[in-house]
């Protein structure tokens, strides 16, 4: 109980992020992830289970970084090259991440269930 207290309490200390969704009950959520930028765009990982009850497929979506609100539209890729990739440079990132998979917790590559998504801004009005 403790390991999980600590880790909780560890992973926290590197870039967290939340997205804020809205479930297909309709009931809101804020979801605390890790974060990565790819080719200037940013992208989290997650269960897909999780993405499925919080509808995000191909969503707006409200992300918190760096102590700023913004409107991004969530896209779900689930090619396992992409969502491996994002794995991987999360790995890099993250101190956590590279302990939990040290001793088991996470694998070297994503697990099957897992989807990446691609979190790019939302059109400005008008243009998109």
């Amino acid at each position: 109980m403790l390991f999980f207290v600590l880790y909780a309490t560890f992973a926290e200390l590197e870039e967290t992020v939340t997205l804020k969704a809205t479930g297909r009950d309709g009931r809101s959520a804020d979801l605390r992830l890790w974060i990565v930028d790819r080719d200037g765009v940013a992208w989290v990982t997650m269960p897909r289970a999780k993405a499925d009850a919080h509808d995000l497929t191909e969503t707006r979506a409200e992300l918190l970084r760096s102590g700023e609100w913004r409107c991004v539209v969530a896209t779900r890729d689930e090619r396992r090259e992409t969502v491996n990739a994002i794995h991987r440079l999360r790995h890099e990132k993250y101190a956590v991440q590279r302990f939990a998979t040290v001793i088991g917790m996470f694998g070297e590559t994503a697990g099957e269930s897992t989807v990446a998504l691609r979190l790019d801004p939302c059109p400005e009005p008008g243009k998109g």
